[in-house]
């Protein structure tokens, strides 16, 4: 062999192994699992690494995950990082805030919480509307979490997801919360699978849009399911036909067209809400034991009709919606309100039996509702110290109230409230037992109170009028309340024509000034008494 093919020989396996080294080089820049991948990820275990979940929590580092034996466990556990957090059995496993805080809050992103029974106090009192007691897990403006195959119960809310977004809980059983599931001010989180039972509340969203809801059921909850917002856009929810209420279905609606709901077309109707409906007619229906018995939010052109109501938080509760009607329908024993109108124009309450709302309650509301119409219902309470008022508007003008009765207040509270509303007619009305009968309060103006009768065996104040102007009060029958007319603070109204007997004085006045009185006749107890000379502040008025 002479030295050229010596020198030739070396040069090809030089280039060789040099293309080799490049291949390697390439296909390890290219696909990092030519070598295997090393985690920096690590398995704690409790009791065995750490005491304590909140241990073990502090101990551990992004992505890790702690293992939980069985055995109780009294902490509450605050997770701040991207954690694991498995229980060993989720009957025996349990981790119990006592009251100290949430059993498990939940600050940081991508936390899974999984296999364990959680509760809050070992002997929990009965469940009830207060949101005060501590939640069993609460996210916390966390986004991305996982909460599933978990057993809780005895908690003020099972699972609380307020702020953050993209959360997830599945699989998980409630019982005996005073919430089951309670989603506020959070959206696009997803909710499937859960058992919610035996609680005040099922499942709940305040303020909540983006939320998609799958084949959960609710039962016996005293409100098995409820929704509320600000804002139309709050209430574009996906809640489909799996999730069920006391075995019958969630029927959720939006966008929907010319259509009617009865028993007949929806026999399987367990809760109702439409959103952003038109030309929708709500008919026949019995609906119980939900957070509102019928709701329509933006509604257009729509009719609830014929419907009994009973035993919800509120009765019917329209939202944001304009020329709709609400029509002799049987509204009974809601505990905050039998019917609401929110942010609505154009509303026509008719010939509704309302009556027995419970507690601090109203019979008829409206709020932020202008050019409506109350006419023709009949309102009924006999519960001692129960109903602050019949019919009340707040920031609600261009309203006619008329042709209404009221009986069974016992003389303890209001007939009709106005509360910074104008340019409304109070006509016709008949209010018994209620005091006051009309009560007008601060920024109330223009409104004309005309023609109504209020009566009473022992109520304080006939006619209330605080801190309002421009208003005619005329033609009325006021009786037998121990003080006929109320008036403080309040200039430039016309108290006209009005028939006031009174056990105590006819008017009460408290720097009432520039006022006109006119034609009024006064019966029993004549005396007006102007309580400001005793401070030194006279009423001045035009009596005629």
């Amino acid at each position: 062999m002479n030295k050229r093919n010596i020198i030739v020989g070396l040069a090809g396996i030089f280039t060789v192994l040099l293309l080799g080294i490049v291949i390697y080089v390439v296909c390890f820049s290219q696909n990092s699992s030519v070598l295997p991948s090393s985690s920096n990820s690590e398995a704690i275990t409790v009791p065995d690494d750490y005491a304590t979940i909140s241990l073990a929590v502090s101990a551990s580092s992004e992505g890790d995950t702690i293992l939980v034996k069985e055995g109780t466990y009294v902490e509450s556990v605050t997770v701040d990082k991207t954690l694991t957090i498995k229980g060993e059995n989720k009957e025996t496993t349990v981790v119990d805030g006592n009251n100290i805080g949430p059993a498990f809050l939940i600050k940081g992103d991508n936390v899974k919480i999984t296999g364990f029974k959680i509760r809050n106090v070992a002997n929990p009192p009965p469940v009830s509307d207060s949101r005060g007691r501590l939640p069993g897990v609460h996210l916390l403006d966390a986004h991305g979490c996982v909460i599933s195959e978990n057993v809780v119960a005895g908690c003020g809310k099972g699972v609380w997801i307020y702020g953050g977004s993209g959360n997830t809980v599945s699989n998980n059983a409630f019982s005996s919360n005073n919430y089951g599931i309670l989603i506020e001010r959070s959206g696009d989180n997803f909710v499937s699978g859960n058992n919610a039972s035996n609680g005040w509340g099922g499942i709940w969203l305040f303020s909540s849009g983006g939320n998609k809801l799958r084949d959960n059921n609710m039962l016996n909850n005293t409100r098995t399911f409820g929704i509320s917002g600000e804002e139309l856009s709050q209430f574009v929810n996906d809640i489909d036909l799996s999730n069920m209420v006391n075995d019958k279905k969630v029927y959720y609606l939006l966008n929907k067209e010319s259509l009617t709901i009865d028993p007949v077309s929806f026999p399987d109707l367990g809760a109702l809400i439409l959103v952003n409906c038109k030309d929708v007619t709500v008919q026949n229906l019995d609906m119980q034991n939900n957070h509102v018995g019928v709701h329509m939010v933006g509604a257009v052109n729509s009719t609830i009709t014929y419907n009994a109501v009973g035993s919800n938080t509120v009765g019917i509760w329209l939202q944001f919606s304009r020329d709709c009607v609400i029509s002799r329908n049987n509204v009974t024993q809601n505990t905050d309100c039998g019917v609401r109108v929110d942010g609505s124009n154009n509303i026509l309450v008719l010939e509704n039996d309302v009556e027995q709302n419970g507690d601090d309650s109203q019979l008829i509301t409206m709020v932020n509702s202008n050019n409506s119409t109350i006419t023709g219902n009949t309102l009924e309470n006999r519960l001692y110290y129960s109903l602050p008022c019949g019919i009340y508007l707040e920031s609600s003008n261009y309203t006619n109230i008329n042709n209404n009765s009221q009986t069974g207040t016992n003389g303890t509270l209001s007939g009709i409230v106005l509360k910074g509303s104008s340019h409304n007619l109070i006509q016709s009305n008949t209010f018994t037992d209620s005091a006051p009968g009309i009560w007008i309060q601060e920024d109330s103006n223009y409104n004309n109170i005309t023609e109504n009768t209020f009566s009473t065996d022992n109520g304080s104040h006939g006619v209330s009028l605080y801190a309002s102007y421009f208003n005619e009060l005329s033609d009325n029958i006021i009786n037998n309340f121990h003080t006929g007319l109320e008036l403080s603070n309040a200039e430039n109204n016309i108290i006209a024509r009005n028939a006031i007997t009174s056990k105590d004085n006819a008017v009460q006045l408290f720097k009432f000034n520039n006022n006109t009185f006119q034609g009024n006749q006064f019966y029993g107890a004549t005396g007006i008494w102007d309580s400001g000379e005793d401070m030194g502040y006279p009423s001045t008025n035009i009596w005629k």
